[in-house]
């Protein structure tokens, strides 16, 4: 069944960007497209989604593609404070993490975690890179790592706009696209 699953997702990352975790009345979500968790998890370990924030603070997933056409318009260390910036920078050097981890070393609670971590999140700073552990047959924690970590292992794209409104403009109108790519603000 995961392979059935997985193969529906790769050929919905083929034609489109991004896909929602959970469910979404404006955007496509994993279920409604005949994805599953355990199918989403192994595309991320191969590289072929990168795990985000990037639509309005909802988990959503990019394919490999779109990460690509996104990156010139994203990672802005700058705009993250200075808590998001030590995160970053103790992923950067101590290689992927998991969120228990992560707060232990910067004495973060749950709720401070959310804050400092989801900025680097939306900026496609940092990304699940694997799974750590299941769960439940729906639900696994990660090992968290820089941009750099993932893209150690996936096939870059160089950068073409028409290529990124391909991928997204059946989603979302053009002015949402423009709010993705970093620009109107």
């Amino acid at each position: 069944m995961e392979s059935d699953a997985r193969k529906l997702l790769e050929g919905y990352f083929s034609r489109h960007g991004l896909l929602l975790c959970n469910e979404d009345r404006d955007l496509p979500w994993l279920d409604s497209v005949g994805g599953d968790w355990n199918a989403v998890v192994a595309l991320i370990k191969d590289r072929q989604v990168f795990w985000s924030k990037l639509w309005r603070g909802k988990v959503t997933y990019l394919s490999r593609a779109c990460y690509w056409q996104l990156k010139p318009c994203r990672q802005r260390l700058s705009r993250v404070p200075p808590e998001s910036r030590e995160a970053y920078d103790l992923l950067s050097a101590a290689g992927p993490l998991s969120t228990e981890e992560l707060k232990r070393l910067l004495r973060l609670s749950g709720r401070e975690y959310g804050k400092v971590m989801d900025p680097l999140f939306k900026e496609l700073l940092v990304t699940a890179v694997e799974r750590e552990k299941t769960i439940a047959d729906n639900w696994s924690s990660f090992r968290w790592g820089t941009y750099g970590a993932w893209e150690a292992r996936s096939t870059p794209e160089a950068p073409d706009a028409e290529r990124l409104r391909q991928l997204l403009i059946p989603l979302l109108t053009e002015r949402q696209i423009q709010s993705l790519m970093g620009q109107g603000r």
